[in-house]
C-alpha cells in the first residue's frame, strides 16, 4: 500500500518537502514505514527535477496509519510560516488538508477519517 503526499503552495515545496519528510520519519506511530522523495520532471535546461512528492509505503493497508499520517502532516502544518494545500492521494482518491484546516481538530480527524476509509481494502 503507498500514499503519495504532494504540496501545492506559493513558497517553494522542495524545501517544505524535506522538512515533511523529517516530520514523518520522526513520527513515532509511522515507523516502519518506507518514506522517499519523488522527483518530478526535470526543469528546462536542466538534468534532474527537484523533489516533487513523497512516497510513504507500507506493507498491509491500516486506517491507523491514514490517521497517523494525516495527524503529522497536521502537525507540520501548524508550524509553517508559508501557506501549503497538502494532498494525500491513495491511487485514483485525493484528500487536500489546508493551513486552516489543521487549526481546526475537527477538520483534521474528518480528513483522516476519510484517508483511513481510502486505506481500507476492499471488501470481496
Amino acid at each position: 500500500m503507498q500514499v503519495t503526499v504532494r504540496l501545492d503552495g506559493e513558497a517553494p515545496t522542495a524545501p517544505a518537502l524535506s522538512s515533511l519528510e523529517r516530520q514523518l520519519r520522526g513520527d513515532s506511530a509511522i515507523r516502519g514505514a518506507e518514506i522517499r522523495p519523488l522527483p518530478g520532471p526535470p526543469e528546462p535546461g536542466t538534468m534532474n527535477g527537484t523533489v516533487d512528492a513523497l512516497m510513504v509505503a507500507v506493507s498491509a493497508a491500516s486506517g491507523g496509519l491514514g490517521v497517523a499520517i494525516v495527524q503529522a502532516v497536521a502537525g507540520w502544518l501548524r508550524t509553517q510560516r508559508h501557506s501549503f494545500t497538502v494532498k494525500v492521494s491513495h491511487g485514483e482518491r485525493t484528500l487536500e488538508l489546508t493551513v486552516d484546516a489543521a487549526k481546526d481538530p475537527e477538520k483534521v480527524m474528518e480528513v483522516a477519517r476519510r484517508l483511513a476509509e481510502m486505506l481500507e481494502p476492499p471488501a470481496s
